[in-house]
């Protein structure tokens, strides 16, 4: 009941039938005047706003780790042609339990990593084990059970701290992001500016 509540207000507002409004035109649009300098630095104009933030967290040395799982590829190829459109591929360093790439960006198995005594030894990669046969018989990983791959990122994280630094040893800031975030870099610069770095 609620839901279409919200409906009917949202689109009685889009058609602004209620509030018997007449479009702007743009002479009426308000102008804003942004300061020079700080998050608003000149950019050419032919980069968009959010390119200019992009090549600042470049030039800030901020670095994006990107953590996702091998069942989880489609995510992050949703993740590139969006959250991380205008990032170029030594911006990001993306981990996962497989090999692989998606245009230029490589994607690194962060498993292998791991100690062989403990990987080879524990039903806890017996997962990381079926990924790999998989991929090495070219055959799809949509049948496996998308719950057993969370048993392997407790084992992700610090050889992604440590394949990150090594990766990037003039990295200063390291972002890290799973497949459910999204950014909004502006903010992410802004919160970095404010820390004084």
């Amino acid at each position: 009941m609620v839901l279409l509540l919200i409906l009917s207000v949202l689109y009685h507002l889009k058609s602004r039938e209620c509030c018997h409004l007449p479009p702007l035109t743009s002479a009426q649009t308000p102008q804003v005047q942004r300061p020079s300098g700080g998050l608003f630095q000149e950019i050419d104009r032919n980069t968009s706003i959010k390119q200019g933030t992009i090549a600042r967290l470049r030039n800030e040395g901020i670095v994006v780790i990107f953590k996702t799982g091998a069942r989880d590829i489609d995510k992050l190829a949703f993740h590139l042609a969006t959250t991380l459109r205008d990032f170029e591929a030594s911006d990001v360093v993306i981990f996962s339990d497989m090999e692989g790439t998606i245009g230029p960006f490589i994607i690194h198995d962060i498993i292998k990593h791991v100690d062989p005594d403990i990987r080879d030894n524990n039903t806890q990669f017996d997962v990381y084990r079926e990924i790999q046969k998989l991929k090495a018989q070219g055959r799809s990983l949509s049948n496996m059970d998308s719950s057993q791959g969370w048993n392997l990122d407790k084992f992700k994280f610090l050889h992604m701290t440590e394949q990150a630094l090594a990766m990037r040893p003039d990295g200063k800031w390291f972002f890290f992001m799973e497949s459910d975030t999204y950014v909004i870099w502006s903010n992410l610069l802004a919160v970095n500016t404010s820390l004084g770095c």
